[in-house]
């Protein structure tokens, strides 16, 4: 495993239009990552980012109670343009992208 270190978390804000309700019946599968990514928006929480793929996009994990007092435990890619990077003191995530101990992740914070 690679990993780079980054400098921010991730506050999200925005749904994916691909995620917006009502879903297509063709697209009924991804109603729970719907959910998933309206809980992350409503609780203000700021993200560590857990991961970045091979395609340089960011994951978070979310890890949660249940409905029924179970835990549950996800990991989620958060599309561009749906969350800001705050800054933050630096830290270590996996890097699938291959040349991750060359670059450093991108630390813009938009205001």
């Amino acid at each position: 495993m690679q990993t780079t270190t980054i400098d921010f978390l991730a506050w999200v804000h925005s749904l994916p239009d691909s995620l917006r309700k009502p879903l297509a019946p063709d697209q009924a599968y991804l109603e729970e990552t719907s959910d998933l990514y309206q809980f992350v928006i409503d609780s203000r929480l700021l993200w560590r980012v857990w991961m970045i793929d091979e395609w340089g996009r960011f994951w978070i994990a979310v890890n949660r109670m249940s409905a029924d007092r179970k835990p549950e435990f996800h990991t989620m890619v958060i599309d561009d343009n749906t969350f800001d990077k705050i800054e933050c003191d630096s830290y270590e995530i996996e890097d699938e992208r291959g040349n991750a101990n060359t670059e450093r992740a991108s630390t813009a914070t938009k205001q």
